[in-house]
Formats: structure tokens, C-alpha cells, sequence
């Protein structure tokens, strides 16, 4: 019969036998670190959560109406430049794509709504928000710091995409960067009043977005330009139409003559036209035999009978439209001809100084050069607005709400508990066996 051992003699037998137990224990803790570690590394993830904000995103779309889908955030177009951005030669689109995973977060509340919809047989419609990306570097075989560079590069990439196709990248062109010295004070006029036009619409359009923004570098914003805009119209531009207009300034009078004669024409061909219609519509107008249509208020007074010709009043709307059309045209034409005979000196009720003229004309020169140096500082600071806005827009569109993180695929101290168990009961079997040998 084998003898036993008391528990003394055990503990007794396991302490002389301590430095087996604690090499085995490292033995085994040290090749289970190692498994999973290998293990880990076939299975490793990093991630990141996003949110998406632009205007129809809460309703699944683009700003263009056209729908989104959450596999757009990893589209070709956008892996090929993630993946030449960071020079990853070795991994080609398809790849990068399998080791993607979109997850939509939805908050606990919607889905509490969306199984009662279910259960009550509705539907219910929600497009999520926020988003998890995780990317499966193991199978890609990268390391963790290029898995975060490239999930960081990824969220790049949609921005980028998404505004050279949604965001409105115009900005105010320059049309004044022109030689003003052979063009009529009437046309410059003009293109100063058409540049002040493109500016005031930039600003009115990125007011209507957002009212509130201001530049970082200007400390103004887009109702700044429009006020701005206002008083130049209502000094300096106004001063120069007022000049030209009280003074009959030119630079060559024989040119303006000449174009004033040649719009008087077009328009008399135009008058024609438009007298010749409305004699038509006179015509028709005087033959018609009526189509009236008698219409009786159900509970109203018998008397109150309403009769209606839809026909006929349409008709008396053009002819009346006509006339307008007609009046508008020989006020032109009677503007044109008394331009042209001030112009000539043959107005009798005009008489004007030369001298002043002359010295007009050089208050008009100043008054043109400083509202093109107004508007060119405009155009200069609306750009800048413009500029800084689009970078805010764009920054919005798809924002991460945390860094791309390492996410393990095995419980490391679970894995370190469990062979710290296996080594000590390992380490006191063979410290047991060697003391029975012995």
C-alpha cells in the first residue's frame, strides 16, 4: 500500500519546490502571451466612430436630393485615394473594402420606437447619423499605427469627395480687372453695377445657409459685404450714374451717338412688332361672340349669379399686357432720341458749360477709380469669407468623435488567469512527481 502524505508534508514538499512551480508558471504564462499574441494579430481591429452632418442627411439624402448609403463611405474612388495618399502598394481596393465594417449607432430610444412600429405593424423610416468603422488590420497584415493612419485618411477622403461634389465651391469673379481707358462712362458704369451684383448675390447665398458665420481672419460676415455693398451703391456708384446722367459725359460722343442711334433702331423694329400684335389681339377681341359660363352659389341668393367669359378675360390680359409692352418701348425710344440730341448740342432746353463738363469729367475719373478700389477689397474679403466658409462646411460633413482606436480580439488577462492556473498546477505536479521518484 502506498504511503500517504500529510498536508504538511504537501506545502512542505510544494515551498522546496518553488522555483520549479515559478519556472513553469513563466514558461507557460510566457508561450500563452506569445499564442495569443499571434492570435491577436490575426484578428486585430482598429476603430473609429463618425458623424455625419449636412442638410438631408436625417432624411437619407445628399444635398442634391440623390440618396446616401452608408457603403459611399468606403466607395472606390475613395479607397484608391486613401491607399496612394499612404503609399500602401501592397494592399489593393477590393481588400481594404472586405476588411471594412459599417456599423449604423442607433440610440437606444429610436429603437424602443421602431419595435413598437413593428409590433403595431407600422413602418418606420430612420436614417442613422453616427457610424462605427472598424478595420480589420490582421487580415490586411498592416500594423495598428497604419490601420489608425489609414481609417484617419479614409474619413479624409469622404470629406474630400463629398465637397468637390456638394459644396459650392464658386466665388466671386472679378470682371473690373478690365483697361477702363476706351470703354464709355455709361458701359463702366454698367460693369461696376454688374460686379456689385455678383458680390451681393455670393454673400446673400452663404447668408441664407448660415447667418451667423463670421471669418477668423476678417471678424466679419457675409452681412457685412452685403452693407458694405448697399453703401457703395448709395454714394459712389450713385454718384458716378448721377454725374453722367446730369452732365452728359463722354469720351466720345460720335461713339455713343452712333450706339444710341443703332438701339433706337432695334427697338422700333421691336415697337413694330408689338403694335402689329396688338392690333391682332384688337381684332380678335372685337370679332368674338363670348363663351360665358354661368356659375350659381349653392345657398346663395339667386340673384347673385356669376357669369364668366376665362377666354375673353384672358384676351383683354394681353391686350392690356401689350399696351404696357408698347408704352415701355416709346419711352425708350423717346429717352434714346433726346440723348442723342443733347449729345449734339441740339436741345434747346439744355445748355451746359464746358468748363464744367471738363472738371465733371474729372470728378468722374476719381469717383470710378475709387469705387473699383472698393470693390476689388470686396471681392478680396467675399473670397476670403467664401474660402473660410467652405472649410467650416466641409469640416461638418463627416466628423470623428473619436481616434482611431486598437480593439483586441482575446480577453489578454482572462488568457493571463488561466495559464497562471495551468503553470502553478503544472509547476506543484512535477515538483509532486520528482518528490514520489525520489
Amino acid at each position: 500500500m502506498e504511503k500517504e502524505i500529510s498536508l504538511q508534508e504537501l506545502f512542505k514538499v510544494l515551498w522546496k519546490g518553488k522555483f520549479i512551480i515559478l519556472l513553469t508558471v513563466a514558461i507557460v504564462l510566457t508561450a500563452t502571451l506569445i499564442g495569443v499574441k499571434i492570435y491577436d494579430n490575426g484578428k486585430s481591429q482598429v476603430s473609429t466612430i463618425v458623424t455625419l452632418q449636412w442638410e438631408g442627411i436625417d432624411d437619407g439624402q445628399y444635398p442634391d436630393g440623390s440618396a446616401f448609403n452608408d457603403r459611399h463611405l468606403i466607395d472606390s474612388y475613395i479607397l484608391l485615394e486613401t491607399v496612394e495618399k499612404l503609399n500602401l502598394s501592397n494592399i489593393n481596393g477590393n481588400d481594404l473594402r472586405n476588411a471594412i465594417v459599417i456599423t449604423p449607432i442607433i440610440p437606444s430610444n429610436i429603437v424602443s420606437q421602431i419595435e413598437k412600429a413593428i409590433k403595431d405593424g407600422k413602418k418606420y423610416d430612420y436614417y442613422p447619423t453616427y457610424y462605427r468603422l472598424s478595420l480589420n488590420n490582421g487580415a490586411l497584415k498592416i500594423s495598428v499605427s497604419q490601420a489608425q493612419s489609414l481609417l484617419t485618411e479614409l474619413v479624409e477622403q469622404f470629406r474630400v469627395r463629398f465637397n468637390k461634389k456638394y459644396v459650392n465651391q464658386t466665388q466671386v469673379n472679378n470682371i473690373i480687372n478690365l483697361d477702363f481707358t476706351e470703354l464709355e462712362y455709361v458701359d463702366i458704369y454698367q460693369i461696376l453695377i454688374h460686379q456689385t451684383e455678383l458680390i451681393e448675390s455670393a454673400a446673400s447665398l452663404r447668408l441664407e445657409e448660415n447667418e451667423h458665420f463670421v471669418s477668423n481672419n476678417l471678424k466679419i460676415g457675409f452681412n457685412d459685404i452685403l452693407i458694405r455693398c448697399n453703401l457703395l451703391r448709395g454714394t459712389t456708384l450713385k454718384q458716378i450714374s448721377s454725374r453722367i446722367d446730369t452732365y452728359y459725359l463722354a469720351k466720345n460722343e460720335e461713339y455713343l451717338i452712333s450706339q444710341y442711334t443703332h438701339e433706337i433702331n432695334r427697338l422700333e423694329s421691336e415697337l413694330s412688332k408689338a403694335v402689329a400684335y396688338e392690333a391682332n389681339l384688337r381684332e380678335i377681341i372685337e370679332n368674338y361672340d363670348g363663351n360665358q359660363q354661368t356659375i350659381i352659389l349653392p345657398g346663395a341668393d339667386p340673384a347673385q349669379i356669376i357669369e364668366l367669359d376665362t377666354y375673353y378675360n384672358k384676351l383683354m390680359d394681353n391686350l392690356l399686357n401689350q399696351q404696357k409692352i408698347i408704352i415701355e418701348l416709346e419711352n425708350e425710344i423717346a429717352y434714346y432720341d433726346k440723348m442723342i440730341e443733347r449729345y449734339k448740342g441740339e436741345d434747346s432746353e439744355y445748355e451746359f458749360d464746358q468748363e464744367e463738363r471738363a472738371a465733371q469729367a474729372v470728378e468722374l475719373e476719381a469717383d470710378i477709380a475709387a469705387a473699383v478700389a472698393i470693390l476689388e477689397q470686396l471681392i478680396d474679403d467675399a473670397n476670403v469669407i467664401i474660402g473660410e466658409h467652405n472649410q467650416v462646411k466641409v469640416s461638418e460633413v463627416i466628423r470623428p468623435l473619436t481616434a482611431p482606436q486598437r480593439q483586441s480580439g482575446v480577453n489578454l488577462s482572462l488568457y493571463s488567469a488561466i495559464a497562471l492556473l495551468v503553470g502553478c498546477g503544472l509547476g506543484a505536479a512535477i515538483v509532486l512527481f520528482k518528490h514520489k521518484w525520489h
